[in-house]
């Protein structure tokens, strides 16, 4: 927990012990402190108040919002769609609705990058759908969805929408509003707060029954005595995230990068899982080949040309920063100064690429100080202060806006950000048989949209077709990836076990995961990992680190060291390594 959270709470934990249902002073107290919580929660996602019901956790947020919503809807239709990359606590919550109360569960695919289209959501709605649940990013890869798109196709059709946004929760902008969502899920822990906590949002008006029956707590939906010290410091977490969230991304993006290509230049035989960041600096879409020219590339770059380089294309169009080439106003202006004094003194026989080179170099220099993409963010933030102020907008919500671009009405119109991405899946990745499942049961989705609902029979982890590199052109698949969590990197290490790796990182004091937490210790493949098309021996080799705004450039340095010496153990006792050393194909090894 942060120290400030950690403080938060203390006086909760000892002196102060009143029941927020108690009219006594102490109770009332604690009232006003799970109140104030309230507010600060709903504050980082552009919610009401009223709006938040706190719960232990991302888990039974995710089942109440799920089940709840079928108890209320399923007089309507049984159907609910959702994705294959989705967490435990929805495959789980539909595998039970389907095999205990007849729900009919459609689980959609993704392409290789985690990614799962909005048409394809859109062509899998039937006039029983009721609900559709995507996360707002995966927590294993770090892919971020499209949840404001799938947010309006599911509204357009008189669907409820809900997310599970527990790995997006104060670690990027999320708006409510904004995603069209009609229930969030969050959890504590993830933005520095205590375990145990977390919130569900449930879109005002909208009439769920109790997950808890008791007392009248939470509103009569939630029974029983609150948590009153997870509840301060999830609030207290809130804050501090909506407080430091432009930092927090800039320095965590930073290290993901630093750390992938690290191993990237250093470790063989690796696979990046899910989108990636670290392409080439003319961002051509094809890193290079060379690892040693990579590395000398990137040295020739100046500390502005990395702070720019931190972000993707697709990622700076995603939190609406400025692009990356091409002169902004404020650089054409300071053009115009430069010019003469360039030309006349400095270097009358430039050319006019060594004046704008030389011309971008000064620019970034004199802004220095300030990143550009954070000095683009914070103006858009500060233009809107005393307006926002007036508005009774809390500047965590004023955050949020900025980000997406939407302080006003002038910016442009992001409702279509994720349609540049359909070209990902040109060609079909296979074809369902036009079956239907019985009353209740899994469904799998199809690679191409399908008409009236057509299904195929499933499980919860997916079982789709693997896409081939001949169904979605190499060249249009680096280009167009979607953003990925600043602090997410997922790495393949062949010719290894990722549990393996795990315990290794821990003997020297790193903590690492081989999947979803929730998961540790399963022999299984991660569903996430198979669903993005990887085979059973890179998913078994997968290792996932998650960075804070507090990790350091040296811990990372030490972090790869170590995982350089345990790769290459494990690969010196390796049978399948040591074959393809010989050039023994697997195939003839039995293997």
């Amino acid at each position: 927990m942060a120290p400030e959270v950690r403080e938060a709470m203390l006086p909760w934990l000892t002196e102060k012990f009143g029941n927020p249902s108690a009219i006594t002073r102490p109770g009332e107290d604690a009232k006003d402190a799970v109140a104030k919580s309230r507010r600060q929660t709903a504050a980082l996602i552009g919610a009401e108040p009223e709006e938040i019901y706190f719960t232990s956790g991302g888990t039974e947020s995710d089942n109440w919002a799920l089940t709840a919503v079928f108890d209320r809807m399923c007089r309507k239709g049984r159907h609910i769609i959702t994705t294959a990359i989705e967490h435990p606590a929805i495959l789980r919550t539909c595998e039970y609705l389907a095999q205990t109360r007849g729900a009919k569960i459609t689980v959609l695919p993704v392409d290789k990058y985690g990614y799962v289209r909005p048409e394809d959501v859109e062509a899998a709605i039937t006039d029983q759908t009721i609900l559709i649940s995507v996360m707002t990013a995966n927590n294993e890869i770090g892919t971020i969805e499209p949840v404001r798109e799938i947010g309006k196709i599911a509204h357009s059709h008189g669907i409820l929408m809900h997310t599970d946004a527990v790995q997006a929760f104060g670690q990027i902008p999320v708006s409510v509003k904004e995603l069209n969502v009609d229930l969030l899920s969050a959890s504590g822990h993830k933005l520095n707060g205590p375990q145990g906590t977390g919130i569900l949002y449930i879109r005002k008006g909208l009439k769920l029954g109790a997950l808890i029956h008791g007392g009248a707590q939470e509103r009569n939906r939630r029974a029983g005595t609150e948590n009153v010290p997870g509840i301060v410091g999830l609030g207290a977490a809130a804050e501090r995230a909506a407080r430091r969230l432009p930092e927090k991304i800039r320095k965590e993006t930073e290290r993901r990068d630093y750390l992938i290509r690290r191993i990237r230049e250093e470790i063989s035989h690796v696979h990046l899982n899910g989108p990636d960041p670290c392409r080439d600096d003319d961002f051509s879409g094809k890193e290079k080949s060379d690892p040693e020219e990579n590395k000398a590339a990137q040295e020739e770059l100046t500390r502005e040309d990395r702070d720019l380089l931190t972000f993707t294309r697709e990622e700076r169009e995603y939190f609406h920063f400025p692009e990356e080439n091409g002169a902004q106003p404020e650089e054409e202006d300071f053009a115009e100064e430069f010019r003469d004094d360039f030309f006349s003194k400095k270097a009358p026989e430039a050319s006019d690429d060594d004046f704008r080179k030389s011309c971008r170099e000064s620019f970034r220099q004199e802004q220095k100080d300030v990143p550009s993409w954070e000095k683009h963010f914070l103006s858009g933030v500060n233009k809107k202060e005393e307006k926002t102020a007036a508005a009774g907008v809390s500047r965590a919500e004023s955050y949020t806006r900025a980000m997406w671009g939407l302080d006003d009405g002038s910016g442009p119109d992001r409702s279509d950000a994720g349609n540049h991405m359909t070209e990902w899946r040109s060609g079909a990745a296979g074809k369902a048989e036009d079956t239907r499942t019985g009353a209740g049961g899994w469904t799998g989705g199809t690679a191409e949209p399908r008409k009236n609902g057509a299904v195929t029979d499933g499980n919860p982890a997916g079982r789709q077709p693997q896409e081939t590199e001949s169904a979605q052109p190499q060249q249009a698949a680096e280009k167009n990836q979607p953003p990925r969590l600043p602090n997410n990197v997922n790495f393949s290490f062949e010719f290894t076990e990722g549990e393996s790796l795990v315990i290794m990182l821990d003997m020297k004091g790193i903590a690492a995961s081989s999947g979803s937490a929730c998961s540790s210790g399963s022999l299984s493949p991660s569903h996430v990992l198979k669903a993005v098309g990887l085979s059973d021996d890179l998913a078994q080799g997968a290792v996932r680190f998650t960075l804070s705004e507090d990790t350091t450039e040296e811990e990372l340095d030490r972090t790869v060291d170590v995982l350089k010496t345990s790769v290459e153990r494990l690969r010196g006792i390796s049978t399948n390594f040591d074959a393809y050393l010989q050039g023994i194909r697997p195939s003839e090894t039995g293997s």
